[in-house]
């Protein structure tokens, strides 16, 4: 009978020494899965070009003007396929045939001479002119013009004789997607800024440059 309970413990502090290591075999399960994602960046893809001043005037360049003269000069911005949604602005900037700024006024007279639809535009404080209203970003594969043709100021006298002027315009285009710009009361977007105030150092830009040579 002795024997028996001796047997009969040894086999149950056996059970209990596999039941300590089936739960410390199971205490160490462990299982592992790694979702695996790919992020892909959106682009913003513009282009610049001027066809109908591209058409007529190959060489880039007009000579002989007079003032009135009107010149067809076309800046036209497109969102390229596979662009994200965008919004748009322009900038001008003239000089004369030594790069250097024209006399106080003669550039403002210049540009207010242009035929730019300014219930389409909105001339913000850094001198950019921004493309409509926040809630209408240019969609891909949609064309905006800034102005199709800029008049000589009749108010340009001798003093611009034999002169060459050159006429740039900078096209900026930034994504739409979460970014809010700066709008004046009436929705119209007045500057690109970042969350923190300062200014988006990523956008596509794009320069047309043509000469007009003034006599």
């Amino acid at each position: 009978m002795v024997k028996n309970k001796k047997m009969l413990a040894l086999a149950f502090i056996g059970v209990l020494a596999v039941a300590g290591i089936t739960g410390g075999t199971l205490a160490y399960f462990t299982d592992s899965k790694v979702a695996e994602n790919t992020i892909t960046m959106g682009d913003v893809d513009i282009n610049l070009e001027e066809p109908e001043y591209d058409k007529n005037h190959p060489n880039k360049e007009i000579t002989d003007v007079t003032p009135n003269q009107v010149i067809e000069k076309d800046p036209t911005i497109t969102i390229k396929e596979g662009s994200k949604a965008a919004y748009i602005r322009c900038k001008i900037n003239v000089t004369s045939d030594d790069e250097t700024a024209l006399p106080a006024g003669y550039t403002e007279a210049l540009i207010a001479n242009t035929n730019m639809d300014m219930t389409l535009w909105k001339k913000g404080a850094d001198g950019y002119y921004y493309y409509k209203n926040k809630v209408e970003p240019v969609a891909p594969n949609n064309t905006v013009k800034f102005f199709s043709e800029v008049k000589i100021p009749e108010t340009w006298g001798k003093e611009m004789a034999n002169r060459s002027i050159s006429m740039d315009v900078t096209a900026e285009a930034i994504q739409a997607d979460n970014f809010t710009p700066a709008m004046d009361e009436d929705g119209f977007i007045t500057g690109w800024f970042m969350s923190d105030g300062t200014t988006p150092v990523s956008y596509t830009h794009l320069r047309a440059h043509e000469t007009l040579r003034y006599l």
